[in-house]
C-alpha cells in the first residue's frame, strides 16, 4: 500500500466531513438560511416519524396477518396490503431521498480508503453496516412472495 495515498486520502476524508458538518453548523447559524434550515429540520423529522410509523405498522400487520408466506386471514390481508401500497406512494420519495443520504455518508466515510472497495461487506461503523443500502432488492422479492394473491399457484 502505497502510504502516502493512505495519509493524504484520510487527511481529504477528514477535511471533507469537517467540511460538511461545518457547512451545515453555519447554515443553522447564517440568519439568511436559518429559518429554511429549520423547516428542513421540521420536515426531517416528520418523515422520519412518518417512515417509522409505517415500519412499525407493517412489522404489525404481517405479524398477525401472514405465516411464512401463507396468509391466515385471507380478507384482512390484501385490504391491509393495499392500504400499505396507498402510503408507499405518499413515501417513496422518501425512500429515494433516505438511499441517497445514505450512499453520500457511505462516501463521506470511505472517501479516503485505498484498502478496501467501497461498500464492502465487512465495513461497518458503529455496528451499522454500509451493505444495508443495497438490501432493498431481497427485502422487493421477500414482499413480491409475501403479497401473491393466493389463485396463483407457486
Amino acid at each position: 500500500m502505497n502510504t502516502a495515498n493512505a495519509v493524504y486520502g484520510m487527511i481529504g476524508s477528514a477535511g471533507l466531513f469537517w467540511l460538511l458538518i461545518g457547512l451545515i453548523l453555519f447554515l443553522y447559524q447564517w440568519p439568511f438560511s436559518q429559518n429554511f434550515m429549520i423547516s428542513l429540520t421540521a420536515w426531517g423529522l416528520g418523515l422520519g416519524i412518518t417512515v417509522t410509523l409505517k415500519m412499525m405498522l407493517t412489522m404489525f400487520c404481517r405479524s398477525i396477518q401472514y405465516r411464512s408466506f401463507y396468509r391466515i386471514r385471507p380478507l384482512a390481508a390484501p385490504l391491509s396490503s393495499l392500504a400499505l401500497e396507498c402510503w408507499y406512494i405518499g413515501l417513496g420519495g422518501s425512500v429515494l431521498l433516505g438511499r441517497i443520504c445514505q450512499f453520500l455518508f457511505a462516501a463521506v466515510f470511505w472517501i479516503g480508503r485505498i484498502d478496501v472497495p467501497f461498500l464492502a461487506e465487512d465495513i461497518s461503523l458503529c455496528e451499522w453496516s454500509f451493505r444495508i443500502c443495497n438490501m432493498y432488492p431481497l427485502h422487493y422479492l421477500t414482499h413480491l412472495l409475501v403479497v401473491v394473491p393466493s389463485w396463483i399457484q407457486l
